[in-house]
């Protein structure tokens, strides 16, 4: 039997350094991903800090309207169609049942019905591009909030303080009011106006329902939307977490009326655009 060809040593280095080249490129594919995961994790920690801040402003104009206005704190006795347990009690334990009664049959409602399907609708409205149709839902939901809730907040506000406008300046500012509501919203406009715009439209939304939802029902389905909305966020395959990775994939910008921008939202999405080839950057790699 003939005996195996010695290995040169010109073969051994080149063995040696393809072995170095695999171990470094291991290395680094790790650190990349060592890297990836720590920026999702800043980002998600980030998120929710920044979150705090509109969330507490909010929070703070709707305990001053409730403090200052009467007629969002005074109980007319006119709910929401879909209140069945109305019923004046001071026994605590029937309190918490009706609400949790009326809760369940709101989000039966609204939740289930409204929130979850529409938030559906709107995802794949956006996934087949149909964007035309999403302005125009988002503008004529803008312009009602903007327009005819700040009407009737403002007038509360003028009743409460006894202070007497006339119908040309009032129709006036509310013009105004809405029409730069939109402009910042829905076009250009600096960044702080759009998010005090958001953070107003939030409030507004949140006196409605507790003028017209009962006592402890509302803060137990703005509790339960809460829950609904960090997973909208933040789970993995959550539906606004998805269409903000479809935008990133289309390298398209969000509407800005879907979610509220922060400072953190930016370096997100450049690092998520840093993963896309600068000379086609329609296809991700």
């Amino acid at each position: 039997m003939g005996s195996r060809p010695p290995v040169s040593s010109i073969e051994l280095e080149d063995i040696s350094a393809e072995r170095s080249q695999r171990n470094v490129e291991s290395r680094r594919s790790r650190s990349q991903r060592h890297d990836d995961k720590e920026k999702e994790l800043k980002y998600g920690a980030a998120h929710v800090i920044r979150l705090f801040v509109p969330v507490s402003l909010c929070m703070a104009m709707v305990i001053f309207t409730m403090n200052t206005i009467g007629y969002f704190s005074r109980d007319d006795g006119v709910y929401l169609i879909y209140t069945p347990f109305t019923q004046h009690t001071e026994n605590t334990t029937e309190l918490l049942v009706m609400s949790v009664g009326n809760a369940l049959t709101v989000l039966a409602v609204t939740v289930l019905a409204v929130v979850v399907v529409m938030t559906g609708i709107l995802i794949m409205l956006y996934y087949f591009r149909f964007y035309k149709v999403i302005h125009g839902w988002l503008l004529l939901s803008s312009v009602l909030l903007l327009s005819l809730f700040t009407t009737m907040y403002l007038q509360e506000l003028f009743k409460n303080f006894n202070t007497t406008i006339d119908y040309i300046t009032f129709g006036f500012f509310i013009w105004n009011f809405a029409a730069l509501g939109i402009l910042c919203i829905h076009w250009k406009g600096p960044l702080l106006l759009q998010q005090t715009y958001l953070i107003v439209m939030s409030a507004l939304m949140a006196l409605v329902l507790i003028k017209y939802l009962p006592d402890w029902t509302v803060w137990t389905v703005l509790g339960v939307l809460s829950i609904w909305d960090l997973i909208a966020v933040l789970c993995p395959h959550g539906p606004l977490r998805m269409l903000v990775e479809t935008a990133q994939k289309r390298n398209e910008p969000i509407f800005p009326a879907l979610i509220y921008s922060s400072a953190v939202l930016y370096p997100y999405v450049i690092f998520g655009a840093s993963h896309t080839d600068p000379n086609n950057p329609k296809k991700p790699k």
